[in-house]
């Protein structure tokens, strides 16, 4: 789970914390535009941060991770590639690992492996890596909720799981986490040949 990034202030309070948590969540799931190429909707919530001690770096990475929560992916996809100098690698590579276990935890443990749509791919699935994601998503908590599942495609969380290993090898992110978003890599990977192999 996330714990609260070094950018923000000691003076901030958690009321303001809150208070541009929401904004932001509430920016995410307003956008429904063509693929974004800058922060410039975040402008009035930057200037309010700003003057409230927070890095501008933490509101980006919360706008970025809201929008991946939404599965928002092909709408930020591009930012995300350019922006790793201008956001919190560190917060954000976390919030999104978190994402993405919730993403596997919901196809794997949901409707669609129970109705044995890729049922035979679990036992080719690491045991141990299956727990611990499973594990993860259950501990972790929203930034903005979700919407269903289902409306989350595999091969759209096996993209994104790749950005996340790209932007973790210059994001100084612990050793020990950049091989776990690899895994999830492989595991993603595995789904998406698996639902490929069905049409």
């Amino acid at each position: 789970s996330l714990s609260c990034p070094t950018s923000i202030s000691a003076n901030a309070t958690p009321q303001q914390r809150i208070f541009l948590q929401t904004a932001v969540a509430g920016l995410a799931t307003e956008y429904s535009g063509r693929a974004m190429d800058s922060f410039a909707c975040l402008v009035e919530v930057e200037m309010l941060g700003k003057i409230w001690g927070f890095d501008l770096k933490f509101l980006r990475s919360l706008y970025l991770l809201a929008m991946y929560e939404l599965a928002k992916d092909r709408m930020v996809d591009e930012l995300l590639t350019k922006s790793a100098t201008v956001i919190d690698g560190p917060y954000f590579v976390e919030g999104a690992v978190d994402i993405v276990c919730r993403r596997l935890n919901d196809f794997l443990f949901g409707d669609r492996m129970r109705t044995g749509e890729i049922q035979g791919v679990v036992g080719m699935l690491d045991a141990d890596l299956c727990e611990w994601l499973q594990s993860r998503a259950e501990s972790s908590s929203y930034f903005v909720k979700p919407g269903p599942p289902s409306s989350i495609r595999i091969g759209n969380t096996h993209l994104f799981t790749m950005r996340l290993l790209s932007l973790s090898a210059t994001a100084q992110i612990e050793p020990a986490l950049r091989v776990k978003i690899h895994s999830l890599v492989v595991l993603s990977g595995t789904l998406v040949k698996a639902l490929e192999g069905r049409k």
